[in-house]
C-alpha cells in the first residue's frame, strides 16, 4: 500500500500557468550578446539593437541569450520581450540586417527599414546569422492552468507561467521544480541550475517564479519542458502563497478525477499495511498489482 501511495505521488506532477509580471531579473542570464556564433562552416556575430525612443539611436542589447536551432548552419532564435515603442533590428557582423517577412499584425517595418512594434508583448525569434534577417517570429502566450490543461495549446507551444514555488528536487545539476497557485498545481523536469541559483531556490519557496518554456504532454500528464528562461518575478517577495493539501481519499480509484489536481500538494487518509509475498514474507515492494510480477 505504501508503494501504491509513493506511486501516485509520483504520478500526480505537474504544471503551469498564470500571467506574467515584469520585473527586475533576480538571477540575470550569463550569456552576452553579441553572442559568437561558432560551427565548423561559420563564425559570426549577431546583435540585437533597439531604439526604444524611436530617434534612430540604435544601443546594443548587452544581456541575450541566443540559441542554435537544431540542423541548421545559421539559424538562431532568441525570445524577448517588446513594448509598443520605438524600434529595433538584428544586424550580422557587417551590420547587415534584412526584414521582409516581418509584415504581420505585431509589426511593421518603416520606412528606414527598421521593425516598429505594433502590440507590445513576448516574441519569439529565429535569426539568419549569414544575413541578419528575421525568418520567423512568434508570440510567446501566458496562459493560465485552465488554459493549458487544454489541448487548444498543443504540445511545443511557447508559453509563460508564474505560479510559486512549493517543493524542488535536486541532483547536483538540475532540479524538478513543483509549483502552485490558487488554481492548481505545475510542473518542470530537469531545469539546469547553477549553485548560486539553487540557493537561491532554496531561499524562494512560496514565493513567485517565471518560466518560459514549452508546453509538454508525457503519459496524459502535463509539464514545462525546455526551459529557455527563468526569474523571479517579484524580487521583493511581498506576494507569496502556501499550498493546502487536497485530500484524495475520496477520489483514489477516479483516474479521470486524479488527474484534475496533478502536481497539486495532497493529502490520503489510509492505513499502510506491511507487503508480504505469496508465501507471507515482508518485502520491500512487489510487482504488478497482485504480486505476481
Amino acid at each position: 500500500m505504501k508503494k501504491i501511495i509513493m506511486s501516485m505521488l509520483v504520478a500526480l506532477s505537474l504544471l503551469l500557468v498564470s500571467g506574467c509580471e515584469k520585473e527586475v531579473k533576480t538571477i540575470p542570464n550569463t550569456t552576452k550578446a553579441p553572442a559568437t556564433v561558432s560551427t565548423e562552416a561559420h563564425e559570426s556575430n549577431i546583435y540585437f539593437k533597439s531604439d526604444v525612443f524611436g530617434s534612430g539611436d540604435f544601443e546594443t542589447i548587452e544581456d541575450l541569450k541566443l540559441t542554435k536551432v537544431a540542423n541548421t548552419l545559421y539559424d538562431y532564435e532568441i525570445t524577448l520581450t517588446l513594448p509598443k515603442k520605438g524600434q529595433f533590428r538584428f544586424e550580422n557582423a557587417d551590420g547587415s540586417y534584412k526584414n521582409t517577412n516581418m509584415e504581420q499584425e505585431h509589426f511593421k517595418i518603416n520606412d528606414a527599414g527598421n521593425i516598429e512594434v505594433v502590440h507590445s508583448g513576448r516574441y519569439h525569434f529565429v535569426v539568419n546569422s549569414l544575413t541578419g534577417s528575421i525568418l520567423s517570429t512568434l508570440e510567446v502566450k501566458s496562459v493560465n492552468r485552465d488554459d493549458y490543461i487544454k489541448d487548444d495549446l498543443k504540445k511545443g507551444t511557447p508559453i509563460v507561467l508564474t505560479a510559486y514555488i512549493q517543493y524542488f528536487e535536486y541532483d547536483g545539476k538540475t532540479v524538478d521544480l513543483f509549483m502552485q497557485d490558487e488554481d492548481g498545481g505545475y510542473f518542470t523536469y530537469g531545469l539546469s541550475v547553477t549553485e548560486d541559483e539553487y540557493n537561491a531556490l532554496n531561499s524562494h519557496i512560496h514565493k513567485e517564479i517565471t518560466l518560459l518554456g514549452e508546453k509538454d504532454k508525457v503519459n496524459g500528464f502535463f509539464e514545462l519542458s525546455n526551459i529557455s528562461e527563468w526569474y523571479f518575478s517579484n524580487p521583493k517577495g511581498e506576494r507569496e502563497f502556501t499550498a493546502t493539501p487536497f485530500d484524495i481519499t475520496s477520489i483514489i480509484t477516479d483516474y479521470d478525477a486524479l488527474s484534475t489536481h496533478q502536481g497539486e500538494l495532497i493529502s490520503l487518509d489510509c492505513t499502510v499495511e506491511l507487503c508480504r509475498d505469496e508465501e507471507n514474507n515482508p518485502c520491500a515492494f512487489l510487482y504488478k498489482n497482485n504480486g505476481t510480477g
